[in-house]
């Protein structure tokens, strides 16, 4: 069972989600930090498999992009103290 599986919270996110595959209206892409899983991050696709008339299936991808995200933010907080080094010599420091 799902409940088992996922927080409350989690549960909150993913349900409409896997609504909206079952809609039979497209792909739905989604990013996802588990509630129960601390510090992961997912990226998450669901594909209805369409049969006459409906959907009664998904195909759904989980990929682990915990690296991937923990890696931007360590760019984005170089950045940000280049940015302060930058704005804040005494000289002026020119990027190309």
């Amino acid at each position: 069972s799902l409940r088992n599986l996922f927080s409350k919270a989690d549960l909150d996110i993913i349900l409409p989600e896997l609504e909206n595959a079952f809609s039979g209206e497209g792909v739905v892409r989604f990013l996802w930090e588990g509630e129960k899983l601390k510090g992961r991050w997912f990226s998450i696709q669901l594909s209805p498999i369409p049969e006459p008339g409906e959907v009664n299936s998904i195909l759904g991808t989980v990929t682990d992009i915990t690296d991937r995200i923990l890696f931007e933010n360590q760019i984005v907080q170089k950045e940000k103290i280049f940015r302060r080094m930058a704005d804040n010599a005494p000289v002026m420091i020119w990027t190309s």
